[in-house]
């Protein structure tokens, strides 16, 4: 079961750009927000859409505090001890977090390095350029700075509703599976 509270986790931290942490709100890059109102045919290629999510790459790579992120990565562990009654104290997290930061610090490094490749198969160049553009304001910015608050408080609730569910759950993954195994 903690492995699938990790796997949850990390989807969390990784679908979204929301653990950002603003260090320089001076340096926006001139990109203007495509118009909202009308969505166009792409017609853009693959390689037109990588190259217009460098940028954004970037932004994300340079805004994202991937020591923080890292840092929340273990700690459905230590609530998991908690509940058990065996609360780690302040040397047990230090211990967790440096594992943690040694292990996992450069891999999310070289995957927030290398989205561009993944928004480019998901996104459209107008909503590639709009991410960009709004993430680049001042406003989006501010709200990169805020999201790993919100992301820190539902943690514990996703945390919850996967162990109340696993129970339920495993057998019926194991199921269609393995449909033989009853």
């Amino acid at each position: 079961m903690s492995r699938s509270l990790m796997t949850a986790a990390l989807m969390i931290a990784l679908a979204t750009p929301a653990l950002a942490q603003t260090t320089d709100t001076t340096s926006t890059p001139n990109i203007t927000m495509p118009d909202l109102q009308t969505v166009t045919p792409d017609t853009s290629t693959y390689e037109q859409r990588v190259v217009a999510a460098e940028p954004y790459a970037a932004l994300s790579t340079q805004e994202i505090n991937i020591p923080k992120m890292v840092s929340t990565m273990w700690l459905p562990f230590a609530d998991l001890a908690a509940k058990k009654g065996h609360p780690l104290d302040d040397a047990q997290k230090a211990k967790l977090d440096a594992l943690y930061q040694k292990t996992f610090d450069g891999p999310m490094r070289d995957l927030m390095g290398n989205q561009n490749h993944m928004i480019a198969k998901l996104f459209t160049m107008q909503e590639i350029q709009s991410m960009t553009a709004f993430y680049s304001s001042p406003v989006g910015r501010s709200i990169l700075t805020k999201m790993p608050q919100v992301m820190a408080a539902i943690q514990p609730e996703i945390s919850a509703m996967v162990k109340k569910t696993m129970p339920t759950l495993i057998p019926k993954i194991k199921a269609i599976i393995d449909p033989k195994e009853k």
